[in-house]
């Protein structure tokens, strides 16, 4: 992940020294030649690609490269030209913030992240806010325009047969119990951050023109902190339902109490109400887990350890009883680990036999403990051992070539022009 980092680093650093240099322009959008050139470097590296040395290679690749940032940027056109396709301002949020406790957590602190990007940490989180904005807005609508599609077992035969012998290994695959948990804010820290934001809540009562100082001084939005705060008109549904109930229960001009919600204490001014749209204004401070809660939670999951190496069940059982695990936990049959992050795969396969393992700490902070019970390494795929596998292949070339004529058929919609 540090590599990463630094990668990424080099790749901002690079399009910011070229930034006039444009490769090409889609619709709204400017491809720069330091985002073209960071990509094709990136994937010639990893193929070995030179252009010194295969320079016929190297220009097939470039040619291929620009054509799929122009499709990406295609279909962000048509995407935000779709009205069904909606992404919410706080799920950014959510995997804006992950990703950079991710960076955080890989270079040592927020100094050495600053260090490494050149900027402070607020500029950092506003330069990725669009980026993953982006890029959740286009999977989105590639999902919405192959939504239903599937392979019949004759279409699976016949890919098996045209592609067999060029096909990759059927992936590693086990039956595990992981259960994995985030460290979070007791109900103490709870109360206690709610009175440091209820403090600032009365300090904007008395004053409300000093609401947009304190989004700039306080918030932890990243989005909304260039509007002062300021989230535009929504319709019911589209923010959190907390949060909703708080603004539509309001008249225009007045701030809420602290409301606290998934992203943590909001302090809300509603602007405007129309029907059933509202246009708010919110202040947002995050509650973070402290030392505290961390070693709680540590003596939590270390008693769970205890009670599942004295019996081989407790893990499972346990796992099955929670009411809100996350998306990691549960109980696994057979199944492919490559879609695991690189902590797990790495634990699961440092061994064939069955073991459980002490409690660990992932890249993105949060703990795990693994059972595995049965490890079943790669092998060759054929329809009799891997049908499932090589039905999600033969889907995704279905898919890839539905895309492909798709995007063969819009691109005239959308304003194209490269340049050498």
């Amino acid at each position: 992940m540090k590599n990463f980092i630094i990668s990424l680093f080099f790749c901002l650093s690079f399009s910011e020294e070229i930034i006039d240099g444009v490769m090409a322009v889609v619709g709204e959008n400017i491809i720069t030649k330091g985002e073209f050139f960071y990509q094709l470097s990136s994937i010639a590296n990893q193929r070995g690609i030179s252009p010194s040395q295969t320079p016929l290679k190297y220009e097939k690749l470039a040619n291929a490269v620009l054509e799929d940032i122009i499709d990406r940027y295609v279909l962000l056109e048509y995407a935000k030209m779709d009205s069904n396709i909606v992404v919410d301002n706080d799920e950014v949020q959510l995997q804006l913030d992950n990703q950079i406790d991710m960076f955080i957590q890989s270079v040592g602190s927020i100094d050495s992240l600053e260090t490494t990007f050149g900027k402070p940490l607020q500029q950092i989180k506003a330069d990725y806010w669009e980026e993953i904005y982006n890029a959740m807005l286009i999977e989105r609508f590639r999902l919405n325009l192959t939504a239903g599609f599937v392979v019949g077992k004759k279409e699976v035969e016949s890919f098996y047969n045209i592609y067999k012998d060029s096909l990759p290994p059927s992936p590693a695959s086990a039956n595990f119990s992981l259960y994995n948990i985030n460290f979070t804010p007791s109900e103490k820290t709870i109360i206690s951050t709610y009175e440091n934001v209820k403090t600032i809540r009365d300090s904007i009562a008395k004053d409300l023109s000093s609401f947009e100082n304190m989004v700039k001084k306080y918030s932890d939005d990243v989005a909304s902190i260039p509007t002062e705060g300021i989230i535009g008109y929504t319709e019911r549904g589209s923010l959190f339902p907390e949060y909703e109930e708080a603004a539509y229960s309001m008249k225009a001009g007045e701030i809420s109490d602290p409301v606290l919600t998934e992203a943590g204490y909001h302090i809300i001014k509603l602007l405007d109400k129309r029907g059933e749209k509202i246009n708010t204004q919110h202040l947002l401070w995050l509650v973070n887990a402290t030392e505290n809660d961390k070693k709680q939670t540590i003596e939590n999951i270390n008693e769970i350890y205890k009670q599942s190496s004295e019996d081989p069940l407790f893990l499972e059982n346990h796992i099955e009883q929670l009411e809100n695990k996350n998306f990691l936990s549960g109980n696994f049959f057979n199944q492919p680990i490559n879609r695991f992050p690189i902590d797990i795969y790495n634990k699961i396969t440092s061994s064939e036999d069955s073991f459980l393992h002490e409690p660990f700490m992932m890249q993105d902070g949060s703990v795990s403990i693994l059972y595995v019970y049965e490890y079943f390494p790669e092998k060759r795929a054929t329809l009799e051992n891997s049908y499932a596998f090589i039905e999600s292949i033969a889907l995704d070339k279905k898919t890839l070539d539905y895309l492909d004529a798709w995007l063969d058929k819009k691109r005239n919609g959308v304003y194209i022009n490269t340049f050498e």
